[in-house]
């Protein structure tokens, strides 16, 4: 399937719009490919893949954020624009300079606005589109603790994909991927790939080893906000600039999704040294929103045991 860039994207909307499973969705994203270079790349490094179902993930996070997580029987999804990397969702520049430069012309203002067209429709792309970020390692990271908890009282949810992805309603067209992390400026294939540009990060964020799980269906509310910038029969999508901007203002910063916890939870895991009375408040609070996974100390909480004389 050759498509345009608007036209892989709107095939993947419109797959997601029908009644079939998720699962269904996120085998049919292969082909809609979330794949850095579509058809035209034999490059397998530059595929998108979901994660393997056994493959063990890990979600670190505040005590807040657990007890909203009990409270709500919700799973947090941030919009991608917002999150830590600036570059987070951004296309790859070398497919977007590729797909300018297949439209055939050597005139600069039909290649400027082309240009300026993809631009717009990514960060279009990076502002309607929400994940869940999750952590993929068989055990804690002292790296990830030092991110994502203060003062020795956070918590770590351990599970594994297969479990994290049946939490979730299966009738929501969710896709599922493992992050890859690369520049945005070598190679890039011959397209300009939106759905791709997902799951791409820069190298520096290489330590978190994130697979994600991305909610569209906020994209497909403004999918008649498009109008077209033509060439030669070839069409681009970009939003339209007046009519977009008020609306996607209102987006929130994040979505929460309801989730089967007991289903969801492996164990929990409290932080590092974390002090003997949060642990108890942790234990208790779990047990009293009828939660019974196992709630356990970190492998990484202990001490060296010195010399023996």
């Amino acid at each position: 399937m050759n498509l345009t860039p608007s036209g892989r994207l709107e095939a993947l909307w419109s797959y997601c719009e029908t009644t079939s499973p998720r699962q269904q969705c996120n085998r049919k994203s292969a082909s809609y490919g979330l794949v850095m270079s579509s058809s035209a790349s034999s490059d397998t490094s530059l595929w998108v893949l979901p994660p393997e179902s056994y493959a063990q993930v890990w979600r670190y996070m505040t005590l807040p954020k657990y007890l909203s997580l009990l409270q709500t029987g919700s799973l947090y999804f941030g919009r991608l624009d917002l999150m830590e990397d600036a570059w987070e969702g951004a296309p790859h520049m070398g497919g977007l300079e590729a797909e300018v430069r297949n439209l055939g012309t050597a005139r600069d203002d039909v290649r400027a606005v082309a240009r300026q067209s993809l631009l717009n429709l990514a960060a279009f792309q990076r502002r309607s589109t929400y994940v869940s970020c999750w952590h993929m390692a068989e055990e804690e990271s002292a790296a990830m603790w030092s991110l994502y908890q203060q003062d020795n009282a956070g918590i770590a949810i351990q599970t594994d994909w297969h479990a994290l992805n049946s939490s979730l309603d299966p009738w929501i067209p969710f896709l599922e991927a493992q992050v890859v992390y690369g520049s945005h400026f070598e190679g890039g294939g011959n397209h300009f790939n939106l759905p791709a540009s997902l799951c791409t990060k820069r190298r520096s964020f290489a330590h978190e080893r994130e697979a994600r799980i991305i909610y569209l269906d906020a994209q497909k509310e403004f999918k008649t906000d498009m109008d077209y910038f033509k060439y030669q029969g070839t069409k681009i999508a970009r939003p339209r600039d007046h009519a977009l901007e008020a609306r996607l203002a209102e987006l929130p910063s994040g979505i929460p999704m309801k989730a089967d916890i007991e289903r969801l939870v492996g164990r929990v895991v409290l932080a590092p040294y974390m002090p003997p009375w949060v642990e108890e408040a942790v234990r208790e609070t779990t047990a009293r929103f009828g939660f019974e996974f196992p709630v356990g100390r970190s492998a990484l909480d202990t001490d060296f045991p010195g010399w023996r004389s």
